[in-house]
Formats: structure tokens, C-alpha cells, sequence
């Protein structure tokens, strides 16, 4: 199984980042009062600093080439650029949000026509440059749902972009395999997930390792788990436990995203 190539549709992504930048900034604008505040469930962050953090992760392509080098790092360098902006207010956040995503998408993303140019990415790996504008648009749309949850909010991801935010997602998860929980002598998985709406992947954990492709014309004996884009992004990213056996071994052998 090849190194996997699935962010392809760069129109779709330059769409789900506008389209999820303004969803965001509009939920910041009509939160409660004291909302900035309030703890988001399943992070160590505030209303304020998950919507201030999701400012940074934009501002990633804006300027700042800070990469870490490791999953653990990451978690440091997010820390370290939470405490150099000090805006917390969601509406003001909202502002910003509102003014950035539309300068990655309408200038800096164009500048770039090559959708496989490397680029370096966070955990020490480098990725394309499309893969890296999916995961740009995977943290607006999970974060808008964790700041949704802090207030009482059920929000869902839009089909189309939750598809492409986890493409991206599945493009750089070999690189955020737990080998603690997946070693050399730990039981491996093989699975098809047949994704409603989207394509259908292979996932092969063995030997320390995690491999990711189509699975679409493979011949193979693998279970398969039918599940829909939405379900299977939370999932990765540990935003929901799953019922299935084969997922929920899956997310177990995952470093927090």
C-alpha cells in the first residue's frame, strides 16, 4: 500500500474553509454573555482559548513557520502560541476570523497552484499542500463543534466538508499512531471503512506501523465498517466513542489529534 494521495479536490477545500470560517465566526458572535469562559467538553481549554487557538492555526499560514516536531509537540507549540494572543473575547475573535480565512483562501492559497507541493507539517512530518489546507478546515469545523457543545449547542459537520477535513485527516494518520499501544507484538487491525458519501479506505495497523489507502478495486478479506464522514472524523480525533469494535480499536491506537 502506497503513501496515500485522497485531498484532491482543491476548489472544495478553498469552498469548506470559507464556508466554515464564517460558521464559526458566527457562532462566536452569538454566544451568551460569560461564554468565553465556560470549558469546552473534552479539552483543557476555555471557550475563548479554543476559539483564540483555531485563530492561530490560520495564522499558521499567514506568517507563522512554526512546526512541531513530534504529536507531543504539538501540544507545547499550541500552548506556546495560545499565551502570544491575548484575545479571548469571542466576538473580537470572530473578527478575526472573519478578516484571515479569506486571505489564506482569495491570496495565499492561490500562489501555490501545486496541490502535492511538500510542506512541512506539525509531528515531524511533511505533507502536501493540499493535505495541509484539509486539516486547516478539519480544525474549523471540529473546533466549531466543541465551542457548540461548551454552550448547549448541537451542532452538526456539513457532509461535503466533514469529507474532505477527513481526508486529510487519514492522509497524515500514520504519522500520529500511538507505537506505545501499537508495537511490534500488539494484535494488528485490518479494516475497510466504507465512508457514505465518499470514497472507501483500507486501514492496516501491524508491526508498529499504520498504513492508509483506497481500498476501492483492492481485493482483500478485511471486515468492513460502513460509517459516515461525520462520525468517523470525531472518531479520529476522540471527539466521540464508537460502537464498533473496529473502531473503537482504531482510535485506540491513535495519539490525541
Amino acid at each position: 500500500m502506497t503513501a496515500p494521495r485522497l485531498v484532491v479536490d482543491r476548489a472544495g477545500v478553498a469552498r469548506g474553509l470559507l464556508e466554515a470560517g464564517a460558521d464559526l465566526a458566527a457562532l462566536l458572535r452569538s454566544l451568551p454573555g460569560g461564554a468565553a469562559d465556560r470549558p469546552v467538553p473534552g479539552l483543557d481549554w476555555t471557550v475563548g482559548e479554543t476559539a483564540a487557538h483555531v485563530v492561530t492555526v490560520v495564522r499558521r499560514s499567514l506568517g507563522d513557520r512554526r512546526r512541531s516536531a513530534s504529536p507531543a509537540d504539538t501540544h507545547v507549540l499550541n500552548a506556546t502560541c495560545l499565551d502570544e494572543l491575548a484575545e479571548r473575547r469571542p466576538d473580537r475573535l470572530a473578527d478575526l476570523l472573519a478578516a484571515e480565512v479569506p486571505v489564506v483562501v482569495g491570496e495565499v492559497l492561490p500562489r501555490f497552484p501545486d496541490d502535492d507541493l511538500p510542506v512541512a507539517f506539525h509531528g515531524g512530518t511533511t505533507t502536501r499542500l493540499l493535505t495541509a489546507y484539509g486539516i486547516m478546515l478539519f480544525d474549523l469545523l471540529v473546533h466549531r463543534r466543541d465551542i457548540a457543545a461548551a454552550v448547549g449547542r448541537d451542532v452538526r459537520l456539513p457532509p461535503g466538508p466533514a469529507a474532505l477535513g477527513l481526508q486529510a485527516l487519514l492522509e497524515l494518520l500514520p504519522a500520529w499512531l500511538d507505537r506505545r499501544a501499537a508495537g511490534p507484538h500488539a494484535p494488528g487491525l485490518d479494516v475497510v471503512l466504507r465512508v457514505a458519501g465518499d470514497r472507501s479506505y483500507r486501514l492496516v495497523v501491524a508491526s508498529g506501523t499504520l498504513r492508509v489507502g483506497p481500498a476501492d478495486g483492492v481485493e482483500q478479506a478485511a471486515p468492513e465498517v460502513r460509517v459516515d464522514p461525520e462520525h468517523l472524523l470525531l472518531v479520529l480525533c476522540r471527539r466521540v466513542t464508537p460502537d464498533d469494535p473496529h473502531l473503537a480499536r482504531l482510535q485506540g491506537f491513535l495519539a490525541p489529534i
